[in-house]
Order: C-alpha cells, then sequence, then structure tokens
C-alpha cells in the first residue's frame, strides 16, 4: 500500500495581529474563540511574529465576511460589569475593616455565563477583593471603563455613523487584519492595551494632540479573549493570600532600582506564545492550568518566573514568553502596558537552573521596598539583581554563549553588591539575611568562556582559600579561633550548616574596606594568623592555587589590580570543593617564562614558610644530600638536630607573625632576618651572606599581598636552593633591591 503523502493544512497569515501590544494578542485570542463558534476544529499559532489560523476559514475573505456578519449582526460575547454595585460595596467594607462578602454572594447568584469574566477580572477574598492587574480595579482603570469602551465599539460597528458605509466597515476589517491603516478610529477606553489608542501629542495636526487610533475591530476582538484569562478553580480558592497567584502569567513586576521608580509598576503579564497550532480547548487549557514553577513552587515575581523558564518549570507547548509590564502613566489608577523582554524557551541547563534557584532564595530574603501610609520604604536591593536575572533569562534563550557570560557576570555583581549593602547597614543586617553560595559547575563553564587572564587565576586562588582543621586538644575547651573561608573575612557573613547568614552585629573578622587590594590582602593576612593556632601551620591553602608565573606579574604590578579584586568579589560566593573539571579547566594553555629580578628573588625567600609542601620538599633535599655526604665521605650526619625517620617541621603561625609584622610595616631587612631564624628553626641552613646583609623591597606590602596568594612550587623548589642555601655570588654584604 503506497504511503501517502502529509495532507498540507490550510492556512491563513493575519499580519496585522502581531506581538507588539498586549491588545494584537489579545485580539488573536479572540480571533480564535469567535472562530471556533463556526469552525470547532479552528487552531491558531504564531509563526514568524505574525498570528495564522489553521483549518477554519479556507481564504481570507471567508474570515473576513464571517466576522463582519458577527459585527453587523451582535453576536460578540456580552461584556459588561455587573459586579460594579458589590464591588464598590466591598471597596466599602474593606476600608472599615469589616466582613468582604458582596461579590461572592453575587457570584452565588450570578449567571453562568457571567463567572468567567467575572473571575478574568477579580477573586472574592476575606479581607478584600484580589483584582487582576490586567483590567485595573475589576474593569476600571482611571477615566476607563473598558465595559463602556467595548459597548462604544460595538455601537460603532452595529450602528455606524451616517458618514461610514459598510463598505468602509468591511475595508477597515480587512485593513486591520493584514495590518494597513484604517480609516474608522477612536480610543475606545482600550490605552492601557493598545499603545496607539492613547492621545498623541505633538503629532503634526493643527490641534495640541491626536485622538485614539484604533479601530472598534480591534476592541472587539480584544474582549473576546477575556474569558481565557481566568484561572482553574483549583487556582482561585486561596488566592486572596497571594493576589496574583489567581491570575494565570501575572507576576509582581521588578523591584524599583531608583526612589523614583517605587510604586509605577502595577505587575507584569507573561504572554504565553505557541508555534504549534493550538484550538481553543488547548488555548484554554493552557491558561487555565498554566503556570510557571521554580523548584516545585510558583513563581510570583518576574524574576522568579524568568527563572522557571530557564528551569523549564512551565507547560510544555509554549516556545516563548513576552513580558508586557503595566506602567502607571497619568494617574494611580491609569496605566500601559509595554513589551519589556522576550524570552524564548532555552534547552535544559542544569547549571544555569541551579544559580537561578539559589539567587532567588537569596532575593526573596533581602528587605523589600515596602508602601507604608502615603509614601515609600525604599531599600534598592532587590531592582539590580531582578533586572540582571531577566537579562540573563532573555539571553540564555537567545543561546549566544558570550552575551550569557557577560550577563551571568552581572548576576554575581548585583548579588554581591546586594550582600555589600547590607553588610554595610546596621537595619538591613537585623534581618538575618541567609543565603547559599553557588555551585562549581557555573564557575567550570566561567572559566571556559573567561579566556585564562592572569587575574581570574589569581581571584581563583585567594577566594578559594580554605578553611583551617584544628590541632588536637585534650578536655572540652572551647575550641580557638579558626581561619574561615575567605567569603567571612570579605563580608560580614558567617557559615552555618547549609547556608550562610549576615547576622545582626558584624563579627571583626570581616576586614576587607574600600582601600586598595594590597592593603587588604595584608590585613586578611594578618586577620588570618590571628584566627590560627600558634602551633598552626601557614593559613593560606587553597585546593587551585595560582601558577608562579601569575603571581610573580602581580608582584611586579603587571596586573590590573581593580579588575582582580573585581573578580575575587565575584568569586568569594561560590562553594569552593576540590572539582577536577574545574582544577584542569584552570590550567593555561601557555605561560610566559619565569622573570627573576631583586623582587622576586626575595618573593623566593619567603614563600617556602607559608607553603607546606614546598617546605617540606626543601627538607627532604636536605636529608638526601645529607645521607649522600656520609656515604661519599663515611662520616657521620652534619645534621645538628636529632630527629625521626621522615619527621619534618614545618613553620607555625605563631613563627609568621614577627615576619609579616615586619614586611607590613616596610622593614624588608628585619623581615629577613626573622625568616632565617625560621629556616634555623626548621633545619634549612640559609648561605652565609656576610655581616648584616641590606635586602630590600620596593614594595614590602605587595610582596606579603603576593606571599598569601596560594600558588604552585614548580620552579621555586629549584630556585631556593640555588640562589639561598648556595648563591654564586662571595661571601659579603649584598643588597636585593
Amino acid at each position: 500500500m503506497p504511503i501517502l503523502p502529509p495532507k498540507k493544512l490550510k492556512a491563513i497569515p493575519l499580519p496585522g495581529l502581531t506581538l507588539d501590544t498586549l491588545g494584537l494578542y489579545f485580539a488573536a485570542l479572540g480571533l480564535l474563540r469567535t472562530l471556533s463558534h463556526k469552525w470547532p476544529q479552528v487552531r491558531g499559532c504564531w509563526r514568524n511574529g505574525v498570528f495564522t489560523v489553521v483549518l477554519g476559514p479556507q481564504t481570507l475573505e471567508e474570515l473576513e465576511d464571517f466576522l463582519f456578519d458577527v459585527g453587523t449582526k451582535d453576536q460578540w460575547s456580552q461584556y459588561g460589569k455587573p459586579w460594579d454595585a458589590p464591588q464598590k460595596a466591598d471597596t466599602k467594607a474593606a476600608r472599615t475593616k469589616k466582613p468582604v462578602e458582596a461579590v461572592a454572594q453575587w457570584r452565588a447568584e450570578a449567571d453562568e455565563s457571567d463567572l468567567p469574566v467575572l473571575a478574568s477580572h477579580l477573586v472574592p477574598g476575606e479581607k478584600r477583593n484580589s483584582f487582576n492587574p490586567i483590567f485595573g480595579t475589576g474593569g476600571n482603570a482611571g477615566k476607563r471603563l473598558f465595559a463602556s469602551g467595548w459597548m462604544k465599539a460595538k455601537t460603532t460597528v452595529l450602528k455606524p455613523a451616517r458618514n461610514i458605509r459598510p463598505d468602509d466597515l468591511r475595508a477597515d476589517l480587512h485593513a486591520f487584519l493584514i495590518g494597513e491603516s484604517c480609516s474608522i478610529l477612536g480610543d475606545f477606553a482600550a490605552g492601557s492595551w493598545f499603545s496607539s489608542a492613547n492621545k498623541v501629542y505633538n503629532s503634526g495636526f493643527q490641534r495640541p494632540f491626536a485622538e485614539g487610533q484604533i479601530t472598534p475591530w480591534a476592541m472587539l476582538l480584544a474582549c473576546e479573549a477575556f474569558p481565557l484569562l481566568a484561572g482553574s478553580t483549583s487556582r482561585l480558592i486561596g488566592a486572596h493570600r497571594k493576589q496574583n497567584a489567581a491570575f494565570p502569567f501575572v507576576t509582581r513586576a521588578p523591584a524599583p532600582e531608583t526612589e523614583a521608580a517605587c510604586g509605577q509598576w502595577i505587575g507584569d503579564f507573561w504572554a504565553p506564545v505557541w508555534q504549534r497550532p493550538f484550538s481553543l480547548a488547548e488555548a484554554t487549557a493552557v491558561f487555565q492550568l498554566g503556570k510557571a514553577e521554580l523548584d516545585g513552587k510558583a513563581a510570583l515575581s518576574s524574576a522568579a518566573f524568568a527563572g522557571a523558564i530557564v528551569q523549564r518549570g512551565v507547560d510544555t507547548g509554549i516556545t516563548e514568553f513576552r513580558c508586557f509590564t503595566l506602567q502607571r502613566t497619568t494617574s494611580d489608577n491609569t496605566f500601559e502596558s509595554q513589551l519589556t523582554r522576550v524570552i524564548a524557551i532555552p534547552k535544559e541547563n542544569p547549571t544555569f537552573s541551579e544559580l537561578f534557584r539559589r539567587i532567588l532564595l537569596f532575593r526573596d530574603r533581602l528587605p523589600e521596598d515596602r508602601m507604608q501610609g502615603k509614601s515609600w520604604r525604599f531599600k534598592g536591593l532587590r531592582g539590580p539583581l531582578d533586572r540582571a536575572l531577566l537579562e540573563l533569562a532573555q539571553v540564555i534563550g537567545e543561546g549566544n554563549e558570550q552575551r550569557q557570560f557577560e550577563a551571568a557576570l552581572n548576576v554575581l555583581d548585583a548579588q554581591f553588591t546586594a550582600l555589600a549593602k547590607v553588610d554595610r547597614n546596621k537595619t538591613h543586617r537585623e534581618a538575618k539575611v541567609t543565603f547559599e553560595r553557588l555551585p562549581l559547575d557555573l564557575l567550570v563553564w566561567l572559566a571556559k568562556h573567561e579566556g585564562g587572564s592572569a587575574e581570574f587565576r589569581l581571584a581563583v586562588a585567594i577566594a578559594s582559600l580554605k578553611s583551617e582543621i584544628p590541632p588536637a586538644r585534650n578536655g572540652r575547651h572551647a575550641p580557638p579561633r579558626l581561619p574561615q573561608p575567605f567569603l567571612a573575612y570579605r563580608l560580614g557573613a558567617v557559615p552555618e550548616k547549609y547556608f550562610w547568614s549576615i547576622p545582626k552585629d558584624r563579627p571583626m573578622r570581616a576586614i576587607w574596606s574600600p582601600r586598595a587590594l594590597v592593603d587588604n590582602l595584608c590585613a586578611l593576612a594578618r586577620r588570618r594568623l590571628i584566627d590560627s593556632h600558634a602551633s598552626g601551620i601557614a593559613p593560606f591553602r587553597s585546593h587551585f592555587p595560582a601558577p608562579l608565573a601569575d603571581v610573580l606579574a602581580f608582584l611586579q604590578g603587571e596586573t590590573d589590580d581593580l579588575l582582580l579584586a573585581r573578580w575575587i568579589d565575584r568569586l568569594s560566593l561560590f562553594d569552593w570543593r576540590y572539582d577536577r573539571e574545574l582544577f584542569n579547566a584552570l590550567k593555561p594553555e601557555e605561560l610566559p617564562a619565569l622573570h627573576w629580578n631583586g623582587e622576586t628573588a626575595l618573593y623566593a625567600y619567603f614563600r617556602p614558610l607559608v607553603h607546606e609542601e614546598l617546605l617540606r620538599g626543601l627538607q627532604k633535599q636536605i636529608s638526601a644530600n645529607d645521607r649522600h655526604f656520609k656515604q661519599a665521605e663515611n662520616r657521620p650526619s652534619l645534621d645538628r638536630w636529632p630527629k625521626q625517620k621522615d619527621e619534618h617541621f614545618l613553620a607555625t603561625s605563631g613563627r609568621l607573625s614577627n615576619v609579616f609584622s615586619a614586611l607590613e610595616r616596610g622593614d624588608t631587612a628585619v623581615a629577613w632576618a626573622h625568616a632565617k631564624t625560621v629556616y634555623h628553626a626548621l633545619r634549612i641552613p640559609i648561605a652565609d651572606f656576610g655581616h648584616n646583609p641590606h635586602f630590600v623591597s620596593n614594595q614590602p606590602r605587595r610582596l606579603l599581598a603576593a606571599l598569601i596568594i596560594p600558588t604552585e612550587s614548580f620552579g621555586l623548589s629549584r630556585y631556593f636552593p640555588e640562589h639561598w642555601q648556595a648563591p654564586s655570588q662571595p661571601k659579603a654584604n649584598s643588597q636585593v633591591a
């Protein structure tokens, strides 16, 4: 039996019904609902931003004939506001704190056909009614009475003026559907959804403004879509507790970024767009049952909705969402819709999904901007974070990895800025903000797209400084203060079991300030030594040490300190654990040859004191040389210190204090002498440079800052014995500058 080719469906594109305005989006849905009265199998979708009708009328002319008959024979769904009187009674009761029950009683007695329109406008509550921001307060937005606008549009079509002929109405319908200029124009109280329905000032006409410029067909079709915007029964139950939860795809608007923007946005409507032809039943299901979830919870804010899109916590069949922000204009009641963002449904991405989950949990715990009385208490913490998350969700849908990298950095900057503001503000600290550190999977992705700069690798080494394990203690005494992860010194945050929190009182451990990076690193070195046990080893270890060439470049001022400080702030937010994939991603493909001079030679001299593996390696080399000399000369060992097999002594925090203090105050010679004493105690001999050698560093504080950056021992294990234990110069006073 031959296989028949697939049947091609007749499609009618309508270039006038685009996704540019919220009104045109509603008009497309209203057209689908109207056509289903005659063609129950009709379907509609958006192709390249244009609404397309499938499996309905065969030609555009047939479609126009049907709509013209509906309009001229008054076959529209009736749109009124019969709940107006009960709504006003409830508003008055809410002001006097009396029971709010008039609308609920009216709904119990109303005709069944009126309930979908009511449910799309408002939901009765116990203390107050919840209004869908798309319709203002139950169908009223200041002087815009939407039901009155619908009645005016219906009358214009049903009983046109004397100068309007039926052919003019038909031509206007055709022009509207194909996106051409119409002749029968008005505002029809539709300025909240159609931007062209508002007055246009300085329009070039003789009058100072032009009236609304939309056709009545646009308003009539848009109002036909309103019953679709009602949520299902399960969404309406208890909806008064969360106002936006009752209405599908409606969320709170992003938090304001400036005090002047407080109260300007009413909310956001996320219009779902589909490319596969949907029937009316499928479109109704999208709105009734459709919701966005993030980590199993309903997304009530725009940032959470964007996170749900990235996490693909939305109903299937939708290809993108168009966010229309409802913004107040001339009064508190009057608003207009504006297309602010388009987010495509991306491929599954666990890395970004987890990033959104953790940051949104942190975002919801930040102090929010609240209205107290008639004024706003502006905090300014959530707004920049909302904007950064929305931008990241948008570029994830676009699939541009370079823009994703930039947007991800903006999110990190916004989160750290919010944390820093909380850290510096006593009132914000009282909120006890908690947060999770970010996953290393994201850092692996960043490392692959960052480009391999020295500043990035240095920041990884500094930000990943580990906490130290306390030494064994007998008895039940309280453990000593211990070096914590780097974040505890960067911000006044304390680690808990699963989260970090910012306590009410700022810990003394938080030593970072707006001063220069070198000064902050010196303060970090001093504080970590204070937190260490006197017998503990140097507390400057990390699983991700920086290459030696990068550290020497920092020492010689060849890196950008501002960029390095910014990377340190970003990377301090991550949950630092050992990760093989990240370790491999951080390996540079090629590094410049090590450049040794007087400054770097001093670094090589001090570095083993804070590097456990390097110090052990030097001690093993000395032990091996001792054994070789004893066997060759048949003489006893020259080692003057008795020790057991494979036993090594390490530099302790107590011994390093004098060395660090001398470097911090700029006395390199005293620091060198203290270090020589430590080497002597560790059984590592230093060559004789004569009586009172004079070693000088041009930037002793930068030298100290470079010493605490975890780095690899490769290159130092050979340089130290060759130049500090067996130098080529004669035994005399020497100067390294």
